[in-house]
């Protein structure tokens, strides 16, 4: 198998359901659950492939799992027993817009002589080229009114 994207042989198929329900196995357990792999040899060289395409991971000597990649692939293929068998792959959820909503209504309270400047995990009101400290949610309002109605006058 070249990559994840390509149909699953009925042997991957079959060695990536037993992962998912037995969790990590040592070759050896496999070996013994599929033995239309007459050696470990052709049974290391598949695990290899699985590997390589990202269906299997490989932990300590000899031990494997199936990886997120792997159960996804085994979803899509309708293997029988797998949860989503037959069923077409679930969508992505959509990326939460809160964050952007609230970023933009932050940026419309600033002015635009001032800038918002996250360091470190602290936030600064930066105006007149001076960087002012916010602690406190009130710090921000009187900070964005400040900025609007007072510099680049004279005191």
């Amino acid at each position: 198998m070249k990559d994840h994207h390509s149909p699953l042989a009925v042997q991957e198929m079959q060695i990536l359901h037993y992962l998912m329900r037995h969790g990590e196995s040592h070759t050896n357990d496999l070996q013994a659950q599929f033995e239309e792999f007459e050696t470990r040899k052709q049974l290391s060289l598949a695990l290899g492939n699985m590997k390589q395409a990202g269906l299997i991971a490989k932990h300590n000597p000899g031990r494997w799992s199936i990886t997120a990649v792997g159960r996804i692939a085994l979803d899509q293929s309708g293997y029988p027993g797998t949860d989503n068998a037959g069923n077409p792959p679930a969508q992505a959820p959509e990326e939460n817009n809160d964050t952007w909503q609230l970023l933009d209504k932050i940026q419309a309270q600033v002015p635009e002589n001032a800038s918002l400047v996250i360091e470190s995990g602290e936030l600064f009101f930066v105006v007149a080229g001076q960087k002012f400290e916010i602690q406190s949610p009130g710090d921000f309002e009187a900070m964005a009114l400040v900025a609007d109605r007072y510099i680049g006058e004279v005191a």
